[in-house]
Formats: structure tokens, C-alpha cells, sequence
């Protein structure tokens, strides 16, 4: 996994489902300039089919567009945050549980931690306005301490909640209570 030092700029995946355009939007417009005032040289990534139509009237100068990619392990591995700034939207957020997954700490808001049982300032970082999100991006990038105890301990909360063996030991259990009933 790689270090703090040798990681830069923001991860976005998503395609044309609705909030994850609305989120690209949101960020783009009214995040990441703010973002680039504190970071200049911060570039965004984005994964997945976009329709750049949906973006044409967006300062894109900051953003790099992947398209579809079959393996986003080498895109984890580069970013140091991972961004969703989703402002609708139902459900596990799995892209959210794969960026900590892949040890890459995220910045969501509370809709996109909805659901997953995340802990603001322990696993992730959650911001719901625009300059807050701003402030917890740049915090990541300044402070490599807690973007590492973000890092380590969202992995973890990840394994403990979301891997085969955490889902086996669920099944095991309920198994095991009907069997006594």
C-alpha cells in the first residue's frame, strides 16, 4: 500500500447514475475551486463513464477523465483522497467502502456515509457544506497523521464489518439461532 508521500490529487468514481453526477457537479463547481486556492497544484481524477455533457459549462482545467477502467487498484493506490460528495442517493455506498478498502481515506457528506455505519473523524471524514468538505480535503492533505489513523482505521472498521469473514460470522449466527428455536 502506498505511503502518504507518494500518493497526490483526489479519486472520483462514477458514471451517469444520477447522484453521482450530481455530486461531480457539485464538486466541481463549488468545492474544487476552493480546494485549488488552498492546494493549487490539486487535480481531481474521475473513473467511470461520464457525460461530459453533463459537465460542459464546468471549469474542467483541474480534472483528469479515466473513462471505464477494469482494474481501479493502480488509481486507489495513487490517490490520497477519496471524494463523494453525494447530496442524494440510497444505500451501501460501496465505491466508499472500496476507497477505504484500498486504504485511501475518504471525504464524504452524511448521505454518503448513510448506511455503512461510519464514524465521522475515526474512519472518514464527513462534511455537508461546500467549505467544509474543502477544509476536511486540505486537512487530509496537511496532516499526515490523521490521514493515516483515517487510513488504518477505516481499513480496519472495513474488515471487522464488511469482509466475507465478518458476513460468514453473521450467517454462522443467525444459523445458529434457528437452530435452538
Amino acid at each position: 500500500m502506498a505511503a502518504f508521500a507518494a500518493r497526490r490529487g483526489l479519486l472520483f468514481v462514477g458514471g451517469t447514475h444520477p447522484p453521482n453526477v450530481d455530486a461531480l457537479r457539485y464538486f466541481i463547481a463549488e468545492i474544487l475551486p476552493l480546494l485549488v486556492k488552498e492546494v493549487p497544484e490539486l487535480r481531481l481524477t474521475v473513473v467511470g463513464e461520464v457525460s461530459r455533457h453533463e459537465l460542459k459549462d464546468l471549469d474542467l482545467g483541474q480534472v483528469n477523465f479515466t473513462g471505464y477502467v477494469e482494474d481501479l487498484r493502480p488509481l486507489f493506490e495513487q490517490a490520497l483522497v477519496y471524494v463523494a460528495p453525494l447530496r442524494f442517493g440510497a444505500g451501501i455506498k460501496g465505491k466508499i467502502l472500496e476507497a477505504i478498502n484500498y486504504g485511501v481515506p475518504v471525504v464524504t457528506t452524511s448521505i454518503g456515509a448513510e448506511g455503512i455505519g461510519v464514524v465521522d473523524g475515526e474512519n472518514i471524514l464527513i462534511a455537508d457544506s461546500a467549505v467544509e468538505f474543502c477544509e476536511a480535503v486540505v486537512k487530509l492533505h496537511r496532516d499526515e497523521e490523521l490521514w493515516g489513523e483515517l487510513r488504518d482505521k477505516g481499513r480496519e472498521y472495513v474488515e471487522t464489518s464488511f469482509s466475507q469473514q465478518a458476513f460468514q460470522a453473521r450467517v454462522d449466527q443467525v444459523m445458529k439461532k434457528l437452530l435452538k428455536g
